[in-house]
């Protein structure tokens, strides 16, 4: 009896010390792990500051594009979502088995991009059957567009960040997901300024992660706009002159240095890099003998 009294009073004091150490000892830190909990943030892709010619005509402009977004722990049944998601957008099975890859590599709560340029047609139709997909969200949002190919070269073009982008570029680490960088050009290196600052919403959810109220919210920062000396008029005109050429044309102030126009045939379509590049395009521009890709006001030698 001595022993059996012994043993419960270890047990007892045990447990009552361990409820000590849990609810004061320990007490700020499960209260902030609770919060945590509680309260979930969407990042806010910022907008991509303009970039213009000497008379504020655009070389680098936004447009509004439609997007859908899946938030993995909010779905009931992923493969149920993307079945129906599948019916609907087309997805092909290579696409989906990309984002299930995706999906397994990330936090549950943190949101993936399932199509990032949808028509309005098939915007129209995923709101429309919204209620049979838990854990999509529609999302209108803004992406790059240059309104004239003359400009590809100089201005450059943005695209997906990837991996060798975060590790070059710290200050993409905060960012929120399918923001898109700058590659080369202009694009790349005013991409730091150009890029605007991450804005946020903050909801509070329930136990299973649904919202229910809105806490905060913070649109964050467009990107610096940018002004050029070149006139986009005479870009067009050298463009046009060199068309079907292999050959560069560079106009430059003679009083002051000012570049008027940096023009490199043949050139290639920038927007066909912003939502990912066809494979056919992309074979086609580097099989091209006359190297469409190259900007030849810069980069090669010549005699």
């Amino acid at each position: 009896m001595f022993l059996l009294s012994v043993s419960k009073a270890v047990v007892v004091v045990g447990v009552l010390g361990r409820l000590i150490s849990l609810q004061i000892n320990e007490s700020t830190k499960y209260k902030t792990l609770s919060d945590k909990n509680r309260f979930r943030e969407w990042k806010l892709a910022p907008e991509r500051g303009i970039i213009k010619d000497y008379f504020n005509e655009e070389m680098a402009s936004n447009k509004q594009v439609y997007q859908i977004h899946l938030i993995p722990e909010n779905a009931q049944s992923i493969e149920e979502v993307f079945f129906r998601l599948k019916t609907i957008l087309n997805l092909s099975d290579k696409r989906i088995f990309y984002l299930k890859r995706k999906i397994a590599k990330q936090k549950p709560w943190e949101p993936i991009i399932v199509s990032e340029n949808l028509t309005w047609s098939e915007f129209s139709r995923i709101n429309l059957f919204l209620h049979e997909l838990p854990g999509v969200e529609p999302i209108v949002s803004v992406a790059r567009q240059y309104p004239d190919q003359s400009t590809a070269h100089l201005v450059g073009y943005v695209s997906q960040v990837s991996q060798k982008d975060l590790q070059k570029k710290q200050y993409l680490k905060d960012m929120s997901v399918g923001i898109a960088v700058g590659k080369t050009g202009l694009e790349n290196k005013l991409d730091k300024d150009i890029i605007g600052k991450v804005g946020f919403q903050r909801y509070e959810v329930n136990a299973f992660g649904k919202r229910i109220k809105q806490i905060q919210v913070d649109p964050g920062e467009s990107g610096k706009n940018f002004r050029t000396t070149i006139d986009l008029e005479v870009q067009k005109f050298t463009s046009e002159v060199l068309e079907d050429k292999a050959a560069s044309v560079c106009v430059m102030d003679i009083y002051n240095g000012d570049i008027i126009t940096m023009a490199s045939s043949p050139s290639y379509d920038p927007n066909a890099f912003v939502h990912g590049i066809d494979k056919k395009y992309w074979n086609d521009l580097i099989s091209n003998d006359k190297k469409p890709l190259n900007n030849k006001a810069i980069a090669g030698l010549y005699p």
